[in-house]
């Protein structure tokens, strides 16, 4: 996995956890959401250039919700887990990824203009799985208590439980254009002025005056919004139940790449995902489907085991 040193060109950290290349077919991937929000188990693709998973150390996917246009996904306390960026494209991109507001390698407020990401290769997929404490360890993301998530000892609480994704594309050496043919005045259309004369034109052309109601609408746009005035205060955000603490440290290798971004301050794609608990999922009013129920392909045995005498129950769990 890569990283840059700079954001805009320079040195970028490569990730040494690379899952491989992604077979991926070509074209562009739209982003299909599904009519309910019952669990995605697989990656949530953003557009045409990048998804985002996130999932257990071993590679199991959460629970991922779409509700209201948002991407949400179900953590438990004590659960560590990662984040799987996987390249819809054939050519490099780097990622920006923040953690409750919180840079992943520097561990400062995010900032993806003036902050380093990951380089994603082509049609290949990387993993994040912590705060980098250095080129060769991280901090092992791990979902915990609000009170002990890295942004609320860092003094930033208010951003608990959110991830954001800034992707940004290469800046690549173009062909030469072929040069474009002239055309003559001659060649122009009866009656048609000359450039010059028609540049002039529409210079000292007066702007259109726009219509008078317009200011009503414009003011009255403002009023309707919540929170404006004349309006009405927007709805208590509920609280978050769970935060990604500082974790234990774990072994992440990465290198130093170059990459020189297409456009060095503004991203093409940000892609936001919202975590919390199940029940701090429901409180938003995202419906959390419950498990199945177990499926048996047997019939009851009423002598599983012939023993002679009834051992006690297990105690209960609580």
């Amino acid at each position: 996995m890569n990283l840059p040193l700079s954001p805009s060109s320079s040195r970028l950290l490569v990730a040494g956890l690379l899952a491989g290349l992604v077979a991926c077919a070509t074209g562009e991937a739209e982003a299909q959401p599904p009519t309910n929000t019952h669990a995605l188990h697989h990656p949530v693709p953003q557009g045409d250039l990048l998804s985002v998973g996130i999932e257990t150390l071993d590679g199991r996917p959460l629970d991922t919700y779409w509700h209201q246009g948002a991407v949400y996904v179900a953590g438990h306390p004590g659960m560590a887990y990662r984040i799987r960026l996987t390249n819809l494209t054939g050519e490099r991109l780097e990622a920006v990824v923040s953690v409750d507001g919180r840079d992943v390698v520097t561990g400062r407020l995010g900032d993806y203009r003036n902050q380093r990401g990951y380089v994603v290769p082509p049609y290949g997929t990387i993993t994040i799985d912590g705060f980098r404490r250095s080129l060769d360890q991280v901090a092992t993301f791990r979902f915990a208590d609000v009170a002990d998530a890295y942004t609320t000892r860092m003094g930033t609480p208010e951003h608990v439980g959110v991830i954001g994704v800034a992707v940004f594309r290469e800046r690549v050496r173009h062909r030469r254009r072929r040069p474009r043919p002239l055309t003559t005045y001659d060649d122009r259309p009866a009656g048609a002025p000359y450039p010059e004369s028609a540049a002039a034109d529409r210079a000292s052309a007066p702007a259109a005056e726009a219509p008078a109601e317009s200011g009503v609408r414009a003011r009255s746009a403002r009023s309707a919004r919540p929170g404006g005035a004349g309006g009405f205060a927007p709805a208590p955000r509920p609280r978050n139940r769970i935060g990604t603490a500082y974790g234990e440290t774990r072994t992440s290798s990465v290198v130093e790449t170059t990459f020189r971004r297409r456009h060095p301050r503004r991203p093409d794609r940000l892609i936001t995902l919202y975590y919390d608990t199940p029940e701090g999922l429901a409180a938003r009013g995202v419906y959390v489907a419950p498990p199945p129920p177990p499926v048996y392909s047997f019939e009851p045995d009423p002598w599983p085991r012939n023993t002679r005498f009834a051992p006690p129950p297990p105690p209960p769990r609580y």
